[in-house]
């Protein structure tokens, strides 16, 4: 099952290289679905969606709710994840600093920065699909319906999810 994001957009869309392996990356893409999207459009909705989208059976708007709103959300948030996968694993020796052949390992703070920086495109991109579901939530049956109660999008009223001061680096 592909969750909403392919490796191949994971790297064409954020600070991921093209030679990070897919190993890694799929499982970061899966988590950052389920543990922000889902809750942000709620388990029910979440389910159709997905469903829907792996059978390739999204309606037009849902096309745009995909695209446009729900995969940078889920790229950047699992971009965040791989650069802390990328740099250290876990294997039977313990957690291991991954490096490889003309290459060198950065430090723990360089490593964090990156990650900081990965997550803070992800709440922007996951903030802006919560604004736009909230507005736009009558073109979605699915996700109004009584059975999506959990979707933090429809609790929080748009003027409080988006700080306009909030710079990129």
């Amino acid at each position: 099952m592909v969750y909403f994001v392919s490796t191949t957009y994971l790297k064409d869309s954020t600070i991921v290289a093209n030679n990070v392996d897919d190993k890694i990356l799929t499982p970061a893409i899966r988590s950052a679905s389920d543990a922000y999207v889902r809750t942000i459009i709620g388990v029910h909705f979440y389910n159709i969606l997905l469903t829907k989208f792996n059978n390739q059976t999204l309606n037009p708007s849902e096309v745009i709710l995909v695209q446009e709103y729900l995969k940078p959300a889920i790229a950047w948030r699992a971009s965040a994840d791989v650069v802390v996968a990328a740099s250290y694993q876990s294997t039977n020796k313990g957690i291991q600093i991954q490096t490889g052949d003309f290459s060198s390992s950065p430090e723990y703070k360089a490593i964090m920065f990156v990650h900081h920086h990965a997550s803070d495109r992800a709440s922007f991109y996951e903030d802006i699909l919560q604004r736009w579901l909230y507005e736009n939530r009558n073109t979605y049956p699915d996700f109004m319906s009584d059975l999506n109660k959990d979707a933090l999008a429809r609790r929080c009223e748009p003027n409080n999810l988006f700080d306009q001061s909030i710079i990129l680096i």
